[in-house]
């Protein structure tokens, strides 16, 4: 189980439009960089504008208006905008798709509780559940919520051969700003590859699908890696899901909406 929680491996996701309809980051938002090696600040919004600075890892930036529309940006299978930014003594544009409203997690990051700790404090008094398993009589299903600030909260449960833990952010948050705050989050997901397309499925035009043979982690073993993605009409990535399966088990990652349209985070370890 242990090998199971901390492997590290490959992903993948080839997204063929942009995520967003629109910018997510509006005039007077606050963002932090979560690109691992920083983003280029440019004089004008293409990635060929000449280059004011580097921004490193976790920069704080505040989003302005430049009175001019968003333009529209993908790389390594994330779609954003550009986004007119300042940041010190320095205004121009970078790409919005590796910003985040949320504390940049540590660089070394291992997991989402690890990500708590760190970056969060508590905002209220902790709920805790535990009831017995309906299967393992002898066992216990433990529950437990944590309101945060800044906003946010955490869930986690713990049961036999399965952990469950999930960041509700806030509704403004997008699914691609939650699946990016992911990937630098967990190392299981750190790495994407994006030379395999998704195939768009026959029955529903929103929905791509695919799989591969990850990469070998530490302990030589190589997950089969199982990717579902749902985008609208309109291009916005709506639901994701990478499943990386091993011999022994399995780790998923998902980001979506729930009914409240909260954005949710969600990471699951399964023990077979």
């Amino acid at each position: 189980m242990q090998r199971l929680l901390t492997a590290a491996c490959a992903c993948l996701l080839l997204i063929p439009q942009a995520l967003h309809a629109q910018s997510a980051f509006q005039p007077g938002t606050q963002a932090y960089i979560i690109a691992p090696s920083g983003l280029n600040l440019r004089k004008t919004p293409d990635p060929k504008g000449a280059v004011l600075t580097k921004l490193a890892y976790g920069t704080a930036v505040s989003v302005a208006d430049d009175g001019k529309p968003d333009a529209a940006f993908s790389t390594e299978g994330i779609g954003g905008y550009w986004a007119f930014v300042k940041s010190g003594a320095f205004s121009g544009y970078l790409f919005d798709g590796y910003l985040t409203s949320m504390p940049a997690p540590p660089k070394d990051c291992g997991d989402l509780p690890q990500y708590v700790q760190a970056s969060f404090k508590p905002a209220g008094p902790e709920q805790l559940e535990i009831q017995p398993h309906p299967e393992f009589p002898e066992d216990s299903i433990v529950d437990r919520t944590q309101p945060l600030n800044p906003e946010a909260v955490y869930q986690e449960r713990v049961e036999p051969y399965f952990i469950q833990q999930r960041l509700i952010l806030p509704a403004a948050s997008t699914v691609t700003e939650a699946f990016v705050l992911g990937r630098v989050i967990s190392p299981q997901f750190r790495t994407v590859r994006t030379d395999v397309e998704l195939t768009a499925s026959d029955d529903d035009p929103d929905l791509y699908s695919g799989s591969y043979q990850g990469e070998a982690n530490a302990y030589g073993t190589s997950p089969e890696v199982y990717v579902s993605l749902r985008r609208s009409s309109r291009g916005v990535m709506e639901f994701v899901s990478v499943q990386l399966w091993y011999e022994g088990g399995s780790v998923s990652m998902e980001a979506g909406k729930n009914g409240m349209g909260e954005t949710v985070l969600t990471f699951s370890y399964h023990a077979d």
